[in-house]
């Protein structure tokens, strides 16, 4: 089972933190809710980038309950869908939330006609999608798994709702929705000993095909979000499982599964460490986030997660292709950034208690995300060690002296565990189509072990023999690294105006 970098997002107010549940994520904004001290859920936005809390909150709502939102930001306007409670009321009703409408026009209540609960999950270009039902009591479908009822599609322009259930189906959920696909879950057999067994689903609204996916060993699949992977036709999934022979009652686990033209690529197990229980509950790009319990129990958590197995390790250019960096051997060919054919001379694996750490901020992992120097530089988001150095403009820059809290940027994390390769001489080659160095040998690699805890990278820069055999010289300061800088800003400015768009109602 996985265990990605993770760290604990709670919401805090006061000196008091509170249980906290995330529930949704597009881009650097996350939403959830907390539990205050009456028992009532006060809904949330947090922004990744800038750290900070936003209160969601639907007007006079005892419970305030938002599931997912769309591209943007809540200066300049996106929409955040979810459910609220009135102090008298005893099942859910569903809203909208357009930040870039008026003050006082912002808030849209959607009732699916004849339903009593209707609960919206998720929004992706003007389309809304999620559940309703007719019930004496709302089903608090974020603690009570899987929820029932039926799925709907709403239109935020024309302000329809359409029925959207798997063909045949006793109940059916829409929680997640990415291009024109929308993931769930669906029953079409009753319950058998306190569980109804469910299958998770694709629904590709463009062709109308439903594609099901059942995890290994499971009775009970279900999907809790779906984003773009790395390629056309690639997408990654967040859900979470119930094993065929777990009694009723049994917590779930959490998965993430890759397809590929939806066929499944992989199904990766994951938990928080030392949780009781794990949830995963929305994923964009690489980052996963849901609620986690200890035993004994603190509450509930959030976490935001690293899942640095999108795809089986780094990719490293060779002769053949990329291969995965923990797949090379000494001896193999690796190709440099000057097109030759070189062999590894050794690999190296270390891990890094950061948690131990008396600085842990010099060892977190940094992620550099996709077209940060450019087009396809790097092709996919690449984790580096703070002091691995990218070349650029010919020279060598650690990763760390170039971090600008979005687009290069450090993960926290409690342990990370990182890849050298070292080839005869210093080189660059190419991660991820990214050139960057490989490992030079300084007096560190008693240090590797190739497995054992250390809490060290590389030495003080100070102490690496650059001039006799760095393969480039190495730029830490200076308007030549000041230059490379405006350009990775360049870069971001580039990739975020071809974002996706979102069409608003009117």
């Amino acid at each position: 089972m996985a265990s990605f970098p993770y760290y604990t997002l709670n919401f805090s107010n006061a000196g008091t933190t509170y249980s906290t549940f995330l529930t949704g994520i597009r881009g650097f904004n996350l939403t959830g809710m907390y539990l205050d001290a009456n028992g009532n859920m006060q809904g949330l936005l947090y922004n990744e980038s800038l750290g900070t809390w936003t209160n969601i909150d639907f007007p006079n709502a005892a419970d305030t309950t938002p599931y997912g939102l769309s591209f943007g930001s809540y200066s300049t306007g996106m929409d955040i869908v979810g459910s609220y409670k009135l102090p008298s009321q005893a099942t859910d009703t569903g809203f909208l939330l357009d930040t870039s409408a008026p003050v006082g026009s912002q808030w849209t209540t959607l009732i699916y006609p004849g339903a009593t609960d209707t609960i919206p999950h998720s929004t992706f270009n003007g389309l809304v999608v999620g559940n309703w039902d007719v019930l004496a009591q709302a089903n608090p479908d974020y603690q009570t798994y899987p929820s029932g009822g039926n799925a709907f599609i709403y239109n935020i322009s024309t302000k329809l709702f359409t029925l959207n259930d798997a063909p045949n189906s006793l109940s059916t959920t829409a929680y997640g929705i990415y291009d024109n696909l929308i993931a769930g879950g669906y029953a079409n057999s009753p319950v058998v000993n306190g569980i109804q067994p469910t299958h998770g689903y694709i629904y590709d609204m463009s062709t109308q095909i439903w594609h099901t996916y059942d995890h290994p060993g499971a009775v009970v699949t279900h999907f809790e979000g779906i984003t773009g992977g790395n390629s056309p036709g690639a997408y990654t999934l967040i859900g979470d499982w119930v094993g065929a022979s777990e009694p009723s009652g049994s917590p779930e686990h959490p998965f993430i599964l890759r397809v590929q033209n939806f066929v499944p690529v992989s199904w990766t197990d994951f938990n928080i460490p030392n949780s009781a229980t794990t949830s995963g509950n929305s994923v964009y790009g690489d980052t996963a986030i849901g609620i986690y319990t200890t035993d004994p129990s603190t509450g509930t958590n959030g976490y935001v997660a690293t899942i640095q197995c999108f795809v089986s390790g780094t990719g490293i250019a060779t002769p053949s292709g990329e291969i995965a960096v923990e797949r090379l051997r000494p001896g193999m060919l690796v190709q440099t950034a000057s097109g030759a054919a070189v062999p590894v001379s050794w690999l190296g694996r270390r891990t890094v208690a950061c948690r131990s750490h008396p600085q842990p901020e010099s060892v977190w992992p940094v992620r550099v995300r996709a077209a940060a120097f450019g087009d396809q530089m790097p092709e996919r988001d690449l984790w580096l060690s703070p002091d691995h150095a990218v070349f650029v403009d010919d020279v060598l820059i650690p990763i760390r002296y170039l971090l600008d809290g979005t687009t290069i940027a450090q993960v926290p994390c409690d342990t990370v565990t990182y890849w050298h390769v070292e080839l005869p001489r210093h080189d660059v080659i190419l991660a991820e189509g990214l050139p960057v160095e490989s490992y030079l040998e300084t007096g560190g690699r008693a240090g590797f072990v190739n497995g054992g805890d250390i809490v060290s990278l590389y030495p003080d820069f100070a102490s690496r023999i650059w001039e006799a055999e760095g393969c480039a010289p190495l730029l830490v300061a200076g308007a030549a690294l000041d230059a490379v800088r405006e350009r990775v800003a360049a870069a971001q400015a580039v990739a975020s105006s071809a974002q996706p768009s979102v069409t608003r109602g009117t």
